[in-house]
Parts: C-alpha cells; sequence; structure tokens
C-alpha cells in the first residue's frame, strides 16, 4: 500500500511539474521576455527540484527555499565546485530561475532546481 500511495504521489508531483514547466517555457519562448532582467533573488521561491539519472526523473515539490542563499552556494565565480560537480544559473527574464547541478561520481546524475517568483 506504501508503493501505491508513494506512486500517487509521485504521479501528482510529475503532473503539477508538467503543468509548471509549459508555463515556464511559453514564457521563455516568448521574445520580449528574453530582455528583461532578473528581480531582487529574494522575492524567488524554490518550486521545484527534480532529481534524473539515467532515464529516471523524480519530481520533488517544493514550497520553501531560498534563492539568494542557493545563488551564493552554485555561483562558481564565487566558488569552486567540488570534484566531479558542475553549475549553471540562468535566470529567465523576472519571473523564473533554473539552477542545474551535474555530478559525476561514479553515477551520473542532475539536479535543476525549479525557482518562480512570488510577489
Amino acid at each position: 500500500m506504501l508503493a501505491t500511495t508513494a506512486g500517487f504521489a509521485q504521479t501528482d508531483a510529475k503532473t503539477s511539474f508538467d503543468s509548471f514547466k509549459k508555463q515556464l517555457e511559453a514564457y521563455q519562448s516568448n521574445p520580449a521576455n528574453s530582455g528583461i532582467k532578473p528581480a531582487n533573488c529574494k522575492e524567488y521561491k524554490l518550486v521545484f527540484a527534480v532529481k534524473g539519472s539515467g532515464f529516471q526523473e523524480i519530481v520533488i515539490p517544493k514550497d520553501a527555499g531560498n534563492l539568494c542563499s542557493d545563488l551564493e552556494k552554485y555561483d562558481t565565480s564565487k566558488n569552486t565546485a567540488p570534484a566531479g560537480q558542475s553549475y549553471d544559473i540562468k535566470a529567465i527574464g523576472n519571473v523564473y530561475y533554473i539552477i542545474r547541478v551535474d555530478r559525476n561520481d561514479g553515477k551520473v546524475s542532475q539536479t535543476w532546481y525549479y525557482y518562480e517568483r512570488r510577489n
């Protein structure tokens, strides 16, 4: 029964993430949004973390997370990434931020952190 409940929770999370990602992609594909500068990092909240390895993807809904502290943590101009890790930070207009963490410690994996601006 527990496995079934976890499966349903993952299905719900994946459905919510798919809807979120469609909104993000629509915003990103609008040329009018490409030149907009990001807002203050304090205005963004972590909404999803997606962990993947191989062809498996796990969506973890979040309702917390501080973009400012994560920008500090993953900014390679200020910090050196640990061996086997690399980071990519991307602002999308003034509504979204995405941080990608690549890990290769014998097993290649990625974690994507999706932030949305909350007013």
